[in-house]
């Protein structure tokens, strides 16, 4: 019987036929036999637009917490070319939440664009009729107007409804994304607390953006609008034009950051650009010391937030931990955070505990350990840490019973959860 292979030969990679017996077939398949799973980051879900009188497509990232701790809400960035740019920065934003505690975590939605052609014609702005002059200009009018209303009338209410959201929200963009940014912060200001248009098309229609904005910037001063712009080592853009216009007005009710990245191309400059604006807008999370130095600095930091954003907002994990690293060991030092944390940061406070039970099980203090549980549990009766940290708790006291049970309570939780595979990695499960 012949088959065939895989081999190198001359330093390449080359397929060719081999015999076996029939003998062998079974070892063969049992070799050959792997499992293959998706490894997915957030879910696609629809919804039937009234005002396109169609399905629209939204493609969702909920971070690491958001299971667990129903307490919690999030800020949310809308992301205008989500089928382009959603993957790759959603994994940025969970490593820039969670390992690099440079910003909160945030729910991330993707606005599916359906084909190529459909997606530039909603993210173009309408041409006022007395601007076109050809037919090819009119067929270039986009319909960035609808898309607003879109956004504005369905999609962020079905997010703010199915998922919970602090309502402080930010928009961005991409090139012709960018564009559309662009045209939002000057037509819907109020829709969203930031805009990131990044490396955006004002080329488009020759430059007509320019013009259009500082006809809209001069009619409409009592618009507040915060838009962060950049651009890529490219030519051409109308960015540089447009940025001269911004900055020759001076206007205190037009909030306008720009960076330019010489080291990017048009194709790279997406990352850059939103580190850069994610880090700015979010610069007041970030703590000094990289933790609270005691319930005082908690209080402080919740006024800083509220200054900034007129709310709180998700402490990033590493804070907890590093606070939990200096001040758990002792007794009253712990308590009197805890105590802060849940009066100004009610969402954070079950994380916390948990660090606290983590540092009373290393201890071997397993009475303490048991009622910090009990408040945990109580705040968030679904939070897999909290069952793993009572069947290390009745491991501990030799209680092989209580800890199959708080096992099969954890591993049923496990199966419902959207758990990343490093929070399930810290679980040790004999």
């Amino acid at each position: 019987m012949c088959g065939a292979g895989l081999g190198f030969f001359d330093g390449k990679l080359c397929f060719y036929p081999i015999h076996f017996p029939m003998k062998k077939i079974t070892f063969i398949f049992l070799f050959l036999s792997f499992q293959v799973g998706a490894i997915d980051i957030g879910k696609r879900v629809s919804f039937v637009s009234d005002i396109l009188d169609k399905s629209q497509g939204l493609l969702i990232y909920t971070p690491p917490s958001y299971d667990y701790n129903k307490s919690q809400s999030f800020p949310v960035l809308y992301v205008v070319d989500g089928d382009y740019n959603f993957h790759y920065l959603t994994g940025l934003i969970e490593l820039w939440s969670n390992i690099s505690t440079s910003i909160p975590e945030m729910v991330v939605v993707g606005i599916s664009g359906g084909d190529t052609a459909a997606y530039r014609k909603m993210m173009k702005p309408p041409l006022r009729p007395e601007l076109i002059q050809d037919e090819a200009a009119y067929d270039d009018s986009g319909r960035a107007d609808v898309m607003l209303q879109v956004l504005k009338k369905e999609v962020m209410p079905f997010i703010n409804k199915h998922y919970r959201t602090n309502d402080f929200d930010v928009l961005g963009g991409h090139s012709i994304g960018g564009l559309f940014v662009t045209y939002a912060a000057v037509h819907e200001p109020a829709l969203f607390d930031r805009f990131i248009a990044v490396s955006p098309s004002l080329w488009w229609q020759d430059q007509i953006m320019k013009p259009h904005v500082e006809n809209e910037l001069e009619n409409s001063p009592d618009k507040a609008r915060q838009l962060y712009m950049t651009l890529a080592n490219e030519q051409g853009m109308g960015v540089h034009g447009f940025v001269e216009m911004v900055q020759a007005k001076r206007r205190d009710d037009f909030k306008f950051q720009f960076k330019h990245f010489p080291d990017e191309t048009h194709g790279s400059v997406g990352l850059s650009s939103y580190q850069w604006a994610l880090f700015d807008i979010f610069k007041p999370v970030r703590l000094e010391e990289r933790y609270f130095e005691d319930a005082t600095a908690v209080s402080k930091h919740a006024e800083r937030l509220t200054e900034a954003f007129g709310q709180s907002m998700p402490v990033p994990s590493g804070y907890l931990r590093n606070s939990c690293y200096a001040h758990c060991g002792d007794e009253n030092a712990r308590a009197s955070l805890d105590t802060a944390l849940s009066k100004y940061f009610p969402g954070d406070a079950v994380f916390f505990k948990m660090l606290v039970v983590e540092h009373l099980l290393s201890q071997n203090n397993l009475e303490q350990a048991a009622e910090w549980l009990k408040q945990a549990e109580q705040l968030a009766p679904e939070y897999v840490s909290v069952h793993h940290a009572w069947y290390r708790l009745h491991q501990q006291k030799k209680d092989k019973v209580q800890a199959e049970k708080a096992k099969a309570q954890l591993k049923a939780l496990l199966s419902k959860q959207s758990i990343r595979q490093w929070q399930r990695n810290e679980m040790v499960l004999d």
